[in-house]
């Protein structure tokens, strides 16, 4: 695994922080369950899990290359200097007010030490490397540090520091978790875990060291294909289809972007012009490493919002990472389409999607697997 940081070719300290949680793979996946999950409060509506070792072995992971194991290393050398950094009461406190204010409270790490004066000696002092952009499968990245608890959290209290990749540990209830440090009332540092449901909820400031990136991915919305073979249930209203509800019958995806646990097939839908027409993201269903390039029927639903022309991307959802922009091509000749939608999404790199498609009828999408709707 050849990075590109400049022009010098590097295992970059700062990729190391976004790279191992869903590099693309066919295979491979342990199911934590053996340790019961420990949490442990660090403050009175703060919550974490006590990681049962120490954080550089969350991250070796099974089925690791030596490339990938190198990088490991080089995550945690990154995680252990911003640690140190961050925790500083008047660094936290910037940085936190900063990300409430920014677009989805995510800050570009290279542009923090412009932005907030009095944190400019502090990141001189850094290894320069650590700012650098980077390459991952032909695609800049950058170092960006995501709270995503900035809007509710209380910037006196000591952030916890959280790695953007996913935890090889064999704790149960701890599927999407992540590693990182966190100061109990002492002060003393623990390593810990933390879900999406955690980090949300905290009132503890949550750094998480992720990527992004100014990339667009250009997804296109594959030919529309009816189902001759077989014929698919009537929509749950027998007079018509509910409005804003499109019955799932089945879907498979032919990849596999965990490093751990089942993958977390999700998607967004928007109106394309319509401002803020974006959807929140929702879960279709989380498959397991045994269900990976078979067929899945599913009893779920894709929702909409409001009322027009639907369009839809699947992709794998990574709570932790930073947005990714996504745009359909080849929709002109849909009904009542016209230009490019663009959405912004979740997920470790920007070629992790499954589908694009426009919403309508009886269909059946392809992609990387498909997905077949009422």
């Amino acid at each position: 695994m050849l990075l590109q940081t400049g022009k010098i070719s590097v295992c970059s300290a700062v990729i190391s922080a976004f790279l191992l949680g869903s590099c693309s793979q066919e295979v491979g996946n342990t199911e934590p369950t053996s340790i019961p999950l420990s949490t442990i409060a660090i403050h009175q509506e703060t919550k974490v899990a006590k990681s049962p070792v120490p954080i550089v072995e969350t991250i070796q992971y099974t089925e690791a290359s030596p490339e990938e194991t190198e990088v490991a290393e080089h995550l945690q050398q990154t995680a252990e200097a911003f640690k140190e950094v961050f925790v500083q009461p008047e660094v936290s406190q910037a940085l936190t007010q900063d990300a409430k204010k920014a677009e989805h409270f995510e800050l570009k790490l290279s542009d923090v030490s412009h932005e907030i004066p009095e944190l400019a000696p502090i990141f001189e002092n850094l290894d320069s490397k650590l700012l650098q952009e980077f390459s991952f499968e032909g695609i800049t990245y950058y170092p960006v540090l995501y709270v995503p608890n900035a809007k509710n959290a209380d910037f006196t209290l000591p952030p916890v520091v959280l790695i953007g990749t996913e935890a090889e540990v064999d704790v149960q209830d701890c599927e999407d978790c992540i590693p990182g440090w966190a100061y109990d009332k002492e002060g003393n540092e623990i390593a810990v875990l933390v879900d999406e449901e955690m980090a949300k909820n905290s009132k503890n400031p949550m750094f998480i060291l992720t990527n992004g990136t100014d990339y667009v991915s250009e997804v296109p919305t594959e030919e529309i294909i009816q189902n001759d073979e077989e014929e698919i249930p009537t929509s749950v209203n027998p007079n018509g289809r509910v409005e804003g509800l499109y019955p799932i019958f089945s879907f498979q995806i032919n990849h596999r972007y965990e490093r751990t646990g089942k993958s977390e097939y999700y998607y967004v839908t928007s109106v394309w012009g319509l401002a803020g027409g974006e959807s929140d993201t929702k879960k279709i269903a989380k498959v397991s490493k045994k269900d990976i390039g078979v067929v899945n029927y599913s009893n779920n639903y894709l929702t909409t919002d409001v009322s027009g022309q639907h369009y839809a991307l699947t992709f794998e959802y990574d709570w932790y990472a930073g947005r990714k922009k996504v745009t359909l091509t080849n929709i002109n000749g849909a009904a009542g389409s016209s230009g490019h939608p663009e959405f912004k999404v979740r997920m470790k790199f920007s070629n992790e999607w499954y589908q694009g498609f426009v919403m309508a009828l009886s269909r059946r999408f392809n992609g990387k697997g498909f997905i077949e709707i009422e």
